[in-house]
């Protein structure tokens, strides 16, 4: 058995790529195993030692190590470290690769890619992912999956992109499946599992009938006119106010035009949640110093971090809920923001999700069966803060 391996980490991390830390640290070291810099019997260098060479938290590269030993490709030894294994067999039976959007990158998005990748990790297939960047003139920068398909790809899964990305993704020849958004697929698209909200706003429609809550303001970082048509539909009326501040016309039910101007900039991360929940409270803060402030019958927040914000300007200034206005927002996965009443929430459970999605994905890539397309849903919970 040979010692603790000396060699230097053989790559540096890139802090301006959309991949997690996390995800760039098991790529290069898995490609530092497959190549042989590190061969078998190595010993890989300590979480501390790789943390220190990269720049990275130890729980980093815990976390890395770990994924390369479900993997199969090291195992740990008490007292010696991450050993790599010997490559007697295939490391795995085949590659997943995993396509985002720097547009739209959520925390939904980040648990069901992980709940895909358990899973196929589980069975033998190598998992990767790969962020589509946009460039200053909002063009779809490919660079990233043209270097990971020069590896063999058994099946790429594209997670809520837009359908220019689906289209370029169409004309590689590679299987694949979309999640998100139904449109109209290329031949090489094995399959579709949507995300809908219609059943919980359909849901929500009916309560605020009962309640008769007729006005509703939709606060969010970006464009919605899915969730608009739905609601404008069931009799409500509502405008839809974007982060930046701007707004549209009040709407009816017959109609629904939009003037919604400056979207939401994309960033991730701990600096947007802190951005998002300013502008909530910004919001929340403008509208009760205006002379003319008036409320909705309810607000209809679609962004839990913002809603954070909201509440907060709310207690600020005394406004009752739901005696003054109504509240709810959409949530991901039980994370809701905390209050002093349980929050009506239009709920997403991407753990659920992924775990569907996985084993669809799953079934196809072992038995090659038809792909059964699924729409996942939503769910209206009512609460406290909607009368």
């Amino acid at each position: 058995m040979r010692q603790l391996s000396r060699k230097p980490v053989p790559f540096r991390l890139d802090r301006a790529s959309t991949e997690g830390l996390t995800d760039q640290l098991v790529e290069g070291l898995r490609e530092a195993i497959r190549t042989g810099y590190y061969a078998s019997d190595d010993v890989l260098p300590s979480h501390d030692a790789i943390a220190a060479a990269i720049g990275v938290s130890e729980i980093v590269a815990r976390n890395a190590v770990r994924r390369l030993a479900a993997e199969g490709l090291v195992v740990s030894r008490p007292r010696l470290g991450s050993v790599v294994l010997p490559r007697t067999t295939p490391i795995w039976r085949g590659h997943v690769l995993c396509v985002l959007s720097d547009h739209d990158f959520n925390r939904r998005q980040a648990v069901m890619v992980e709940q895909i990748r358990a899973v196929l990790t589980q069975n033998g297939f190598l998992f990767s992912q790969v962020g589509v960047l946009h460039d200053a003139d909002g063009r779809c920068v490919y660079e990233g999956i043209e270097t990971a398909l020069l590896r063999p790809v058994e099946l790429i899964v594209l997670m809520e992109v837009q359908p220019d990305i689906e289209a370029w993704v169409s004309k590689k020849g590679v299987p694949y499946v979309v999640i998100g958004n139904w449109h109209e697929v290329g031949p090489n698209c094995i399959g579709q599992i949507g995300q809908s909200l219609h059943r919980a706003l359909q849901d929500f429609i009916r309560y605020c009938n009962r309640h008769h809550i007729k006005r509703i303001d939709i606060i969010s970082c970006n464009k919605c006119p899915v969730v608009q048509r739905e609601l404008v539909a069931g009799g409500l009326k509502v405008r839809t106010i974007l982060a930046a501040g701007s707004s549209d016309e009040c709407v009816g039910p017959r109609r629904a035009s939009s003037a919604m101007k400056r979207p939401f900039p994309v960033s991730y991360g701990i600096e947007r949640c802190e951005k998002v929940m300013q502008l909530g409270l910004d919001f929340v803060r403008s509208l009760l110093a205006s002379r003319h402030r008036s409320f909705p019958d309810a607000y209809l927040v679609t962004d839990d971090y913002k809603a954070t914000g909201m509440l907060t300007g709310f207690q600020e200034g005394s406004v009752r809920l739901p005696e003054d206005v109504g509240f709810v927002c959409c949530t991901t996965g039980g994370f809701c923001p905390v209050y002093t009443k349980p929050i009506a929430q239009i709920e997403t459970t991407p753990c659920k999700w992924g775990e569907i999605a996985a084993e669809r994905i799953l079934r196809w890539l072992l038995e090659r069966k038809p792909f059964p397309n699924d729409n996942l849903q939503a769910v209206f919970v009512p609460g406290e803060t909607l009368a």
